[in-house]
């Protein structure tokens, strides 16, 4: 299993600074790829937004790098033991968050959404409002917003019509660095050749739809070298053009078996690429 990558992160046209931190790694490893891909959407104002999401996107990275490859050739069963690597490590971001928070007297936290594609299967936590989606000829949404309006949505108290408009959309009811007790939530499932995954900040989502992401991301174009992060961009064009007002963030990856393959032993794992983008620079 092989991929085909693009990604963004941009400041928008009205915040200040870019607070939103991106990864996306790959490695080489049994014969085929492994990717890890996720956006945190920092908060808490300029500098503290910038700290949480990226010392956030950080750990994961150095995960990936460090503590992935040891858990592969230790066990087979790599699943469970990945979701128990992901808690401690995601406690621990959080403890280290709060604890920086509390000595400065500010708050500050971040969103996490994170995918590891690996074995014809995916992996997936989650914790706030951004959002993974899986699509091909129809678009899902695999994490579920841990946001106030998400939840009066579920309990049936508003509809989704009226949580878009709702001044309470941003009220998150979990954020990795604001309290001491965090849930993450996790997903998992099967990866088929051709399908897709969006992993992107409220930014991204909020002023585009499911019909324009199938349309924009599927789209032949969108497979050529760099085709997903010009495509990325459009949507994101369209979202600021509807009057986004926060940062836009977002990585996008299509599976194919049509990439090449990367010319390494299979018991090897070793990085292919590396992006880490860190909270206030924009990449596109």
């Amino acid at each position: 299993m092989n991929f085909l990558d693009g990604y963004l992160t941009i400041q928008g046209n009205y915040r200040k600074s870019n607070q939103d931190s991106i990864f996306l790694m790959k490695a080489a490893y049994g014969g085929e790829e492994i990717l890890f891909a996720g956006v945190c959407d920092g908060m808490g104002g300029y500098e503290a937004g910038e700290v949480a999401s990226s010392f956030c996107a950080r750990q994961m990275n150095e995960w990936f790098r460090g503590s992935l490859p040891k858990l592969f050739h230790r066990t087979d069963n790599w699943e469970q033991e990945i979701c128990r690597e992901w808690a401690a490590l995601i406690r621990s971001v959080n403890h280290e968050l709060v604890r920086y928070g509390g000595q400065k007297g500010i708050q500050l936290g971040t969103t996490l959404t994170g995918f590891l594609i690996a074995g014809g299967e995916y992996l997936a936590v989650n914790v706030g409002d951004s959002r993974g989606y899986m699509f091909g000829k129809k678009i899902m949404q695999i994490t579920k917003d841990q946001s106030l309006v998400a939840e009066k949505v579920r309990c049936g108290l508003i509809t989704e019509e009226e949580a878009k408009i709702s001044g309470e959309r941003n009220v998150l009811l979990q954020s990795v660095g604001i309290d001491e007790e965090i849930k993450p939530e996790y997903y998992g499932g099967k990866v088929l050749p051709g399908v897709g995954f969006l992993i992107c900040s409220d930014g991204f989502w909020h002023n585009v739809s499911g019909e324009e992401i199938i349309s924009e991301l599927t789209e032949q174009a969108a497979g050529e070298e760099g085709g997903l992060s010009l495509r990325l961009m459009a949507l994101a064009e369209q979202a600021m053009e509807r009057g986004e007002k926060d940062n836009i963030s977002a990585v996008c990856v299509r599976v194919t078996d049509d990439a090449p393959r990367p010319a390494v032993r299979n018991d090897d794992y070793v990085i292919v690429q590396e992006v880490l983008a860190p909270a206030g620079d924009s990449h596109e």
